[in-house]
């Protein structure tokens, strides 16, 4: 999707996941995305990253996707306007 360069790409990411995956996040950047830090437990930050955003194609997996955490993506979503979502459908390795 950031080689596409037709559209502005955001990647959500916790906190922590910033801090230990620095270097990943450092990658998306210099290839044109802007990262965005927010947590699908808080439906607050989610609104906040979306605002502005046409599509999600939501990555979400493991424990954040079986404690229906995707909920709070879907709900966000919705409350800001956006106009399409890709539902996350991965699992545990």
């Amino acid at each position: 999707l950031i080689d596409k360069k037709a559209f502005e790409v955001r990647v959500l990411a916790r906190k922590d996941a910033l801090e230990k995956k620095k270097e990943l996040f450092e990658k998306f950047k210099s290839g044109g995305a802007v990262v965005v830090e927010g947590d699908v437990s808080d439906v607050e930050s989610l609104k906040n990253a979306a605002k502005g955003v046409d599509t999600i194609v939501s990555v979400i997996s493991g424990d954040a996707l079986f404690s229906g955490q995707q909920a709070n993506l879907i709900e966000a979503a919705k409350a800001v306007g956006v106009k399409r979502l890709v539902p996350s459908e991965f699992g545990f390795n």
